[in-house]
């Protein structure tokens, strides 16, 4: 028995077609949910031709169903030429982008480009748009933003509030307590590569105000750094409460809600426009994420593969929880940077397909021999920012001075507890230049 078809699920599997490949590749310039989205619903749906017009995500009965598939049948050549459309104003963007100096990726461009795209075929016949004068107006946005700071800029002006903003916080949400990474201060500046959503909370602040800073190019430097210090403090290093609510009712999800027919039945009749209770835990979302599972387990090729290769599901569902839970973590991160609405169950349903198809198969088989750990360092780091905000004279002193005052305050295995003037280095190539006996 196999979750009843939406309009959004059925534009999915047709995005994810072979002719797609090309125009849907990573760094095109076309994301493929920002073309879900903005061109190929909005094409449908403005063209919607019989029956009653559902919303995007709600489950087709018998009597839609057809009419949604003929209608998809039917405007495929249309989003396919809209998408076209979109890649040449993504090419003639960047490139008048690099004639005079502008930073901007193809990835910033999508979903802008994708907007635009989207309202003009809403029209039919969809309105003419010329490619340069559409790139030239995208790229007024861009110029005048403000540069990252840089990791040195960023612990100079930040790093004492955030010790102390994260001494004055509660800290009554345990990131442990779901899986989400540990209960330590995260570090502050990375100690290792973050390209991974399998960090959880245990990515460091600077990476996080990077991901903020290059993800919405809204934001001044200075705001996206201030909100992301301030987020990093609060409870699962989320400022709203139903965020958090949400990371709760997924920790606590079976990984096996009993009868495939039962959990087919729940999904399929959850309610999508609610929003997400603001805590402790929203009940109604605990037995929708659970149904999914279930359903994801017993219907998709991905699910059961796992399961014919890991055992029953019962076996690891502590590691199901934990990338489930750090995977929509990096969703919600991203709907609080990008200032969206109130959070709605839509919005979680919408993380769970991902972090199921993506993120499960990825991580379980690796993490069921060897759970993720914290980050290497973490404690030595801190502990040595602690040092260098306590004792400013060190940031502009020597490699030996440096030395000198940790041996003193650890003793002889100091190098065990903090870092050493060369691992610091890699992290702040400014530090320790002077060298000893330089006035």
């Amino acid at each position: 028995m196999t979750p009843t078809p939406t309009v959004h699920s059925l534009l999915s599997e047709l995005l994810s077609g072979p002719e797609w490949t090309q125009r849907l590749a990573r760094g095109s310039g076309a994301q493929r949910t920002d073309v879900l989205r903005q061109i190929a619903s909005r094409i449908v749906f403005a063209r919607w031709e019989a029956g009653r017009t559902p919303q995007p995500t709600d489950p087709l009965g018998a009597d839609l169903l057809p009419i949604a598939e003929a209608m998809i049948d039917k405007h495929c050549p249309l989003i396919a030429e809209a998408v076209d459309l979109q890649l040449r104003i993504v090419v003639t963007a960047v490139e008048l982008a690099a004639e005079r100096g502008i930073k901007v990726s193809r990835s910033a461009l999508s979903e802008p480009v994708s907007s635009v795209v989207g309202a003009a075929y809403v029209q039919d016949p969809p309105a003419r748009l010329a490619p340069q004068e559409v790139a030239q107006h995208l790229l007024r946005r861009f110029t005048g933003r403000r540069e990252r700071l840089t990791d040195d800029e960023f612990v100079t002006q930040y790093l004492e509030s955030y010790h102390r903003e994260w001494d004055d916080s509660p800290h009554r949400d345990r990131a442990s307590s779901i899986g989400l990474g540990s209960d330590e201060r995260p570090p502050f500046v990375h100690a290792r590569r973050e390209n991974s959503w399998q960090l959880g909370t245990d990515r460091s602040v600077c990476g996080r105000y990077r991901l903020h800073f290059i993800g919405t190019g809204r934001h001044d430097s200075r705001t996206c750094a201030d909100e992301e210090v301030r987020r990093a403090c609060a409870g699962f290093g989320l400022l709203r409460p139903e965020h958090r609510a949400a990371l709760r009712s997924i920790s606590i999800a079976s990984a096996d809600a009993g009868r495939l027919a039962d959990a087919v039945q729940v999904w399929n009749n959850r309610q999508q426009a609610r929003p997400v209770a603001a805590g402790p835990v929203d009940e109604s979302l605990t037995l929708e994420v659970a149904a999914k599972v279930r359903v994801w387990f017993g219907c998709s090729s991905a699910g059961k593969q796992l399961t014919a290769r890991q055992g029953d599901v019962g076996e690891y569902s502590e590691v199901l929880s934990m990338a489930l839970v750090r995977k929509v973590w990096m969703g919600l991160h991203a709907h609080e940077r990008d200032d969206r609405p109130a959070l709605t169950a839509a919005d979680v349903h919408r993380l769970l397909g991902p972090a199921l198809d993506k993120a499960v198969p990825e991580v379980v088989p690796q993490w069921i021999l060897e759970p993720p750990t914290d980050p290497p360092s973490t404690k030595r780091c801190n502990r040595s920012y602690a040092v260098l905000v306590e004792h400013q004279p060190l940031r502009t002193g020597t490699a030996s001075e440096y030395i000198g005052f940790v041996h003193r305050k650890y003793g002889p295995a100091w190098s065990e507890l903090v870092l050493t003037p060369d691992e610091l280095r890699d992290q702040f190539p400014t530090l320790f230049t002077k060298e000893d006996g330089d006035a």
